[in-house]
């Protein structure tokens, strides 16, 4: 409170001395009606917060155990409108109420004693009494954000169902008073509504896939969710994006068996490759005629063998196929290995089922699947520095080694790589390319792909310098090739000359 202090400090005694004229009762009632709006206010403050927060998949859960309550909260959960509104006309009119008391009681008290002892206040009395009302109302609204306001909202947030189910009674009961005037609030909201486009029975935008991905990153930074389930929950908001084209083993890497193969021949190919399913082809792989389980083989007699008789016929799907529906492929074949095919019938991949299940839970690895295939492909050379087999996958690459190579556009390091340089190294070549904090060098190729990559780690570069470095880069590798082209020419034309 500030007082104008005479100088005999007498202003207060004089404050008090103006509040007994006005009646002590009076005074201690006006009290009491402040205390209580305030609390009126921070009762339907928190009431609206504990709504807004509630788990209604909570309250379902205990409605369908009986809790008639809990059916009571959800009911205004699920249709909040009206209860809002009832809250809203509390909020105000507590607030409103709370003003006018605090103003015509204490305005008039500080406004008496100031005049009485003061002769500056007694002359210019209304000038006092508005400074009063204003101090008076930013003393009121910081008590009032305060206790009614800020300090409820936090509560209701923190302990949200159990302020919820002590307000739905006294709710129900002002809004049953307040009818009359809350259907003319919401009639009006309504209209205005209406009147700018709104619709006003409109539930709204529902959670989008973005804000739930949002949660679970925070939820991961926080320590609320492990990078696991974290990974796990973005895997299966992609699922549904992906098609057989990216999950799919490519036709250059399956190994098949054909129709034509003698049981000796599946017997020693199941042993090296350690597969207990195989493609069958008739001719080439473009044309699979079946699959052929690995455990059908000790039904059969090797005299007698013949690969048509236990093969099973295969499912067959195209490229662009999702892979949810994949799965759903699968499980109505009974079967784990289903056939893609391009455009022009021709094999593309084949796709499994723990390919599918990878896309989930990440590398699912079996007892053959030792880490000794990992070291084969990733080996250290140096600090920060690898080597990597080219048709190494990125995402593998990232997940071994912890690097953010992107995968966007490319599935393997040596797609990327290729797509850096502009073109397939020739053999003998090695091109190097710098690319955000990483520096790929070619040490193997062919006509076809890059066989190894070196990958040397990095600080994080300007992307200025990326550009400028790339450049250099596909211009040492074009200078190289030029030299070398060169150089064959030279030879031959020796050659010519000599004949």
């Amino acid at each position: 409170m500030v007082f104008f202090m005479s100088d005999d400090g007498s202003i207060p005694l004089q404050i008090l001395s103006a509040a007994d004229t006005t009646g002590g009762g009076s005074l201690a009632l006006q009290i009491f009606l402040i205390i209580f709006l305030t609390f009126l206010n921070a009762f339907f403050a928190s009431s609206e917060i504990a709504l807004l927060s509630v788990n209604d998949t909570k309250l379902k859960k205990e409605a369908e155990n009986g809790d008639k309550k809990a059916a009571l909260l959800l009911k205004i959960v699920e249709n909040p409108s009206r209860f809002l509104s009832t809250i809203q006309v509390g909020v105000t009119f507590s607030g409103l109420l709370n003003s006018a008391v605090a103003s015509s009681s204490f305005a008039d008290i500080i406004t008496n004693a100031l005049a009485s002892s003061w002769q500056f206040a007694a002359e210019h009395r209304s000038l006092i009494s508005t400074i009063s009302i204003v101090v008076i109302t930013i003393l009121l609204s910081f008590l009032t954000l305060v206790f009614g306001e800020l300090v409820p909202k936090r509560y209701a947030m923190k302990y949200s169902e159990r302020v919820a189910r002590l307000a739905i009674g006294p709710l129900r009961g002002t809004g049953f008073i307040f009818a009359p005037f809350i259907k003319l609030v919401t009639w009006s909201v309504n209209g205005v509504l209406r009147m700018i486009g709104i619709n006003p029975n409109d539930d709204g935008e529902n959670v989008t896939e973005e804000e739930i991905l949002l949660m679970v990153n925070e939820g991961q930074e926080k320590g609320v969710i492990g990078d696991d389930e974290s990974e796990m929950i973005n895997n299966i908001f992609e699922f549904g994006d992906k098609t057989a084209m990216d999950v799919m083993t490519h036709r250059t890497e399956i190994v098949a068996i054909s129709i034509n193969d003698t049981f000796e021949h599946v017997i020693d190919m199941a042993a090296k490759e350690r597969y207990s399913r195989f493609p069958v082809y008739d001719g080439s792989v473009d044309n699979i005629i079946g699959i052929i389980h690995i455990k059908d083989l000790l039904k059969v007699n090797q005299d007698t063998f013949n690969l048509n008789a236990i093969m099973r016929a295969p499912a067959f799907i195209p490229e662009s196929q999702k892979i949810d529906d994949v799965f759903n492929v699968l499980k109505d074949n009974k079967t784990h290995m289903t056939i893609v095919v391009d455009e022009y019938g021709g094999t593309s991949g084949i796709v499994t089922m723990e390919d599918i299940l990878e896309e989930l839970v990440g590398n699912i690895r079996d007892e053959y699947d030792g880490a000794e295939e990992i070291e084969n492909t990733i080996q250290k050379v140096e600090e920060d520095t690898y080597v990597v087999d080219g048709l190494m996958e990125i995402d593998d690459i990232n997940d071994e080694l912890e690097l953010d190579i992107p995968s966007e556009d490319y599935d393997t390091i040596s797609g990327l790589v290729i797509a850096l340089l502009g073109s397939i190294p020739e053999e003998g070549e090695h091109p190097e390319v710098d690319y955000k904090n990483y520096t790929f060098t070619v040490l193997a190729s062919n006509e076809k792909i890059i066989k190894t990559v070196k990958i040397k780690v990095g600080e994080i570069i300007e992307p200025e310098d990326v550009k400028k470095s790339t450049v250099e880069s596909e211009s040492k590798g074009s200078k190289s090739s030029r030299e070398s082209r060169d150089s064959q020419n030279l030879d031959r034309n020796d050659n010519s000359q000599k004949k």
